[in-house]
């Protein structure tokens, strides 16, 4: 397990979904949890690898396809081959460095996502990303 302190609650999520519990699930949900790196399925499956070696990516695949379902986690695609995966549900956004392709949560005032006047809608989500040069690799590429 990834954050064991967590568990109990990882068990009654699942358990208020009505989603069976699998250790596959549960490691999977974990480290999500666990992290704010926004991984990619590849990322993923090698760090639940080395708790289940016998995981197929096929698995990871349909878990995480079942987590995005049931709206524990979120698919992100900030411009790239792979989807990435954020356990963080709540209404944010991200930015992604354009040189080191980190990817970090984003939190705007909720009073301005609340002025956005949109006729004939009532929002409920949305997905903002935003592209720069981190400060770590701008200090880089200011001093090569």
């Amino acid at each position: 397990m990834f954050n064991n302190k967590n568990i109990d609650d990882i068990i009654q999520i699942f358990k208020e979904n009505n989603l069976k519990l699998t250790l596959q699930r549960v490691n999977i949900y974990s480290y999500l949890r666990s992290t704010c790196e926004h991984p990619t399925v590849d990322t993923i499956y090698k760090n639940i690898k080395k708790i289940i070696p016998t995981i197929s990516l096929a698995t990871v695949y349909k878990t995480l396809n079942t987590l995005v379902d049931y709206g524990l986690i979120k698919m992100i695609n900030v411009c790239e081959e792979n989807f990435r995966y954020d356990a963080n549900i709540d209404l944010h956004g991200h930015i992604k460095c354009t040189n080191c392709n980190k990817v970090e949560d984003l939190y705007l005032d909720t009073n301005l996502i609340n002025s956005l006047s949109i006729e004939n809608y009532d929002v409920q989500n949305f997905d903002l990303f935003l592209y720069g040069t981190c400060k770590s690799c701008s200090r880089e590429l200011t001093t090569v």
